[in-house]
């Protein structure tokens, strides 16, 4: 493993999976697509929707509309993912997989042991390129049986969030990612590599 100093380590990842902590919002995640189910018994129309924690979206706080929480669901269930535990929401109209989700999908992996993340140390940031203004974290994912655990990066500029003021005016201090810049560089950080441990195929960690 590279020489990090870790601000925390967890394991397994079921620990952030029971924690009450809310999802992190983010940028650099896939996006799904939007699907339109028949209005019928045997549809998740017919789930309460009054309880759903994912009415706004974890973007631009817009209310989410029926039809739209109802997709969500029905795509999350699909890949055994739960909106109610914050494993998808939408972000700026678009629904995404959150670190937590990601962090589900990537521990059924066989082998999959812990992830650590950290910020990325700043003298560090002029050899990956990131401006100094800029919030880094990095996440490493460790297997069982691989000698090297996958490193992602997630960062978040100044620029971006001053192109976000610039576009959304007085609301933008309502935004996620203007309101705590630190915390989704750590979320993005850890979905990216999630995301792409959860493709880690049986061959790699044996």
């Amino acid at each position: 493993m590279n020489k990090w100093e870790y601000e925390e380590k967890l394991a397994p990842a079921e620990k952030e999976l029971n924690e009450e902590a809310g999802p992190g919002q983010g940028g650099l995640v896939p996006q799904l697509p939007i699907e339109k189910h028949p209005d019928s018994a045997s549809t998740p129309r017919t789930m309460s929707l009054a309880m759903a924690p994912f009415n706004k979206d974890g973007g631009d706080r817009k209310s989410v509309t029926p039809e739209m929480a109802i997709s969500l669901i029905t795509w999350s269930t699909r890949y055994g993912l739960d909106p109610w535990l914050g494993d998808t929401i939408y972000y700026f109209g678009k629904p995404y997989i959150t670190e937590l989700g990601a962090i589900r999908l990537a521990s059924r992996v066989k082998g999959y042991r812990l992830y650590s993340v950290a910020h990325l140390e700043r003298e560090r940031y002029a050899s990956y390129g990131y401006p100094e203004d800029s919030w880094v974290f990095v996440c490493h994912v460790e297997f069982q049986g691989m000698e090297n655990s996958i490193e992602e990066h997630g960062v978040v500029t100044q620029r971006e969030i001053d192109d976000l003021k610039a576009k959304h005016g007085d609301q933008a201090q309502y935004l996620a990612v203007v309101k705590q810049p630190w915390h989704q560089a750590r979320a993005r950080a850890i979905r990216r590599a999630h995301l792409i441990a959860a493709q880690i195929t049986p061959e790699a960690t044996e």
